[in-house]
């Protein structure tokens, strides 16, 4: 988990807070969904 926050907060800096919202849903539903599967 702390190598993927790694990956997200240099890439949510550089970004809008409209994007951080985008970003954020699209994570939310695209780990939703992989528990789901699981």
């Amino acid at each position: 988990m702390n190598s993927l926050s790694g990956q997200i907060l240099p890439y949510l800096d550089s970004q809008s807070p409209a994007e951080h919202c985008k970003l954020f849903r699209k994570m939310i539903l695209t780990i939703s969904f992989q528990y789901n599967a699981l």
